[in-house]
């Protein structure tokens, strides 16, 4: 919390975060919480993902007849209230039809336009410039990932929560 660098970060910044020379991805800061005590005084910053953008936006009310998936994709991002994300590739070409109304949010509708199509798909996405594009690929074959227990693990930490326990349910309806 002493850092100078603290002040400059509000909520809604955007943070690139680095895994020690790579880059791992743009965030947003929507949360921070101060702690002042005994120990040395802190800040956590809780950060969502580049794409949360996305849903400050809202479609009152939308209907696509028969559009290609990039028309639908476009038609979509045409309703963000201030240009974040821009379309790149769309590997996909199916017309279906669409109707979506008092969407709070274009995440939602973006990924139900892909689910459509019924094919399995990556979503890319290039922050490095902005606006931020956005890619919808087909995924490729190729193995590119590695599971392996403590790969690249720092730690974790197991929260738990008990509010929304329900104990008992009571049936009660027409006889």
């Amino acid at each position: 919390a002493d850092d100078s660098d603290s002040k400059k970060i509000k909520q809604f910044s955007f943070i690139e975060v680095f895994d020690g020379e790579e880059r791992v991805e743009l965030f947003i800061v929507v949360k921070s919480a101060e702690s002042y005590g005994s120990s040395v005084p802190t800040i956590n910053y809780e950060l969502l993902d580049a794409l949360f953008l996305l849903n400050m936006s809202v479609i009152e009310f939308l209907q696509l007849v028969n559009p290609t998936t990039r028309e639908a994709l476009e038609s979509v991002l045409d309703y963000q209230y201030l240009p974040y994300w821009t379309l790149g590739i769309c590997e996909f070409d199916r017309g279906f039809s669409y109707s979506w109304e008092n969407e709070n949010g274009l995440l939602d509708p973006l990924m139900s336009i892909l689910n459509d199509t019924g094919e399995r798909y990556v979503i890319e996405r290039d922050t490095t410039q902005f606006p931020f594009v956005i890619h919808f690929k087909r995924p490729s074959d190729q193995v590119k990932a590695r599971v392996k227990q403590g790969y690249n693990m720092r730690g974790f930490s197991i929260e738990q929560e008990g509010k929304n326990l329900v104990n008992w349910i009571l049936p009660k309806g027409n006889a």
